[in-house]
């Protein structure tokens, strides 16, 4: 069993749908429901293309991805753990 948000394979250039889905709930429908957060895209201020060759590219978005990752994952940690907003510990929640 397998969960995805893009129910396709891509092929020859093209996306190919899956042909065993289950149960389909668009992105746009989960994200109205409230279960998925409205995607973002970060950018570098004056940032250009042409100032980085194609090996700092990969690099600079790698260092990106980790650097947003950490920052996602300390908040998760703080909600796993039992420290972050919402939860038991948070004062705004205690009676």
């Amino acid at each position: 069993m397998e969960l995805t948000v893009t129910p396709q394979v891509e092929q020859s250039g093209d996306a190919k749908p899956f042909g065993n889905v289950i149960y389909g709930y668009p992105r746009s429908r989960a994200m109205d429901d409230g279960f998925v957060k409205e995607p973002v895209a970060a950018t570098r201020v004056n940032f250009k293309r042409d100032s980085y060759t194609d090996e700092e590219l990969e690099r600079l978005k790698l260092e990106d991805g980790i650097s947003g990752t950490c920052t996602h994952e300390s908040g998760l940690g703080s909600l796993w753990h039992g420290t972050g907003p919402g939860s038991t510990s948070d004062p705004a929640r205690r009676h």
